[in-house]
């Protein structure tokens, strides 16, 4: 097992294993004083004035250490990462100090890429690796800048970008990829063309840094980042074995108060280093809730919008009401088929209305990826359910299923 990320304002809410002894062995170190020798802040922030050169901090330094870890045999022991960051922790700057170290170090006809759904987004991370470029001319002067491409004329590197609605992505031979929020790819498909193109590359490294999102797709699939992710947890708890990926996320956990500050510090490592607490205090009063999770305590959410604020819910809670035999109810069903809830709810009728739980499925934590609802399960109680509010015994069940 390996040792706690040292000097972060918090640990990861989830940390994949890495042994120490490869931690050692590997490349951080290197990549640490690369970026620190050639990478700069390009822009004034809370924490640094641009210009300055870039210092990461104690819990990036820990990071790198960890994502560039070497076996025994001298490889690179992780080959995919998925690093989860809410916004404004300094995402962009580290993908650019770690692209920029794939192409100055990269070896021989390396190829580095900023990938993301839209071009805008893909260009954020490459446009401040142009910045960290410009504002180094005595060191990085040799590099030749292009709209898209970046190139080392002497080993004949390349450094491009990407997006998922490039026209072909097929022939690449990627050995490093910064793909930048990986939770607003519309499909899996460029995510597979990065990590399954770089076969012939001796130690190749997809990374996506991203913030979290919403769980699924428009078809109710889940989306890619959240299939990864849950396989990430997985790996961090050891249910799952699989030493080739590397995962490191930073969040508010379940049910969390967003309105607390303290969680605000809890899910953010650059909290008060990076970021401005006042900026949290001004938009937790004005953003969406689910807004405000997603890219500030990096949760996932079921929906982008939410109909009832936090803490609504659970304050209509009642313990001691039952609904009474022979009471007019309107029983409600909410359905899904797999890797999701599934409720059966009565309400009462009336002044006063009451709702109560008849029966409810949902996944759990520890169901393999493709878990379905129990339908059989799900029909009988809908029988069930119809048969008693039709019967007017309702009240007497659910004292029963009590």
């Amino acid at each position: 097992m390996n040792t706690p990320i040292p000097g972060a304002l918090n640990a990861p809410l989830y940390l994949s294993p890495v042994p120490n002894e490869d931690i050692e062995r590997g490349d951080g170190d290197e990549i640490i004083t690369a970026i620190e020798t050639f990478c700069t802040v390009s822009r004034d922030g809370y924490g640094s004035a641009g210009g300055s050169p870039l210092v990461l901090r104690p819990w990036q330094q820990d990071l790198v250490r960890r994502l560039f870890a070497r076996r025994p045999d001298g490889h690179l022991r992780h080959r995919t990462a998925l690093i989860g960051l809410p916004r404004k922790n300094g995402k962009s700057t580290l993908g650019s100090g770690l692209a920029l170290d794939g192409l100055l170090f990269g070896g021989e006809g390396a190829e580095v890429y900023s990938a993301a759904a839209e071009v805008t987004q893909a260009r954020i991370v490459f446009s401040e690796a142009k910045r960290m470029i410009r504002a180094q001319p005595a060191m990085l002067g040799g590099l030749e800048i292009m709209r898209d491409v970046i190139s080392d004329p002497e080993t004949g590197s390349i450094y491009r970008v990407l997006t998922a609605k490039a026209p072909t992505k097929e022939g690449l031979n990627p050995t490093r990829v910064i793909v930048d929020e990986l939770h607003a790819h519309p499909t899996d498909e460029l995510w597979n063309v990065l990590t399954l193109g770089s076969g012939a590359r001796r130690d190749p490294m997809t990374l996506a840094i991203t913030t979290a999102g919403v769980m699924y797709d428009t078809l109710g699939q889940e989306s890619v980042c959240y299939r990864m992710y849950r396989h990430g947890v997985d790996v961090a708890r050891g249910h799952v074995e699989d030493p080739t990926f590397f995962f490191a996320w930073w969040g508010a956990p379940e049910g969390a108060d967003h309105r607390d500050p303290a969680v605000w510090a809890a899910a953010n490592p650059a909290f008060a280093d990076l970021i401005d607490p006042e900026d949290f205090a001004s938009t937790v009063i004005r953003r969406p809730e689910a807004e405000f999770r997603t890219k500030r305590l990096n949760q996932w959410v079921s929906a982008a919008t939410a109909w009832l604020p936090a803490g609504a819910w659970d304050e209509c809670a009642d313990t001691e009401r039952t609904i009474p035999e022979g009471a007019e109810v309107v029983l409600g069903f909410d359905g899904s088929y797999n890797n999701d809830s599934t409720a059966l709810v009565v309400c009462t009728t009336g002044e006063n209305p009451f709702l109560d739980v008849a029966w409810a499925s949902e996944r759990p934590k520890d169901a393999p990826q493709n878990w379905v609802v129990p339908i059989d399960e799900a029909m009988s109680h809908i029988k069930s359910g119809m048969s008693i509010a039709v019967g007017g015994f309702i009240g007497q069940q659910l004292q029963q299923r009590r």
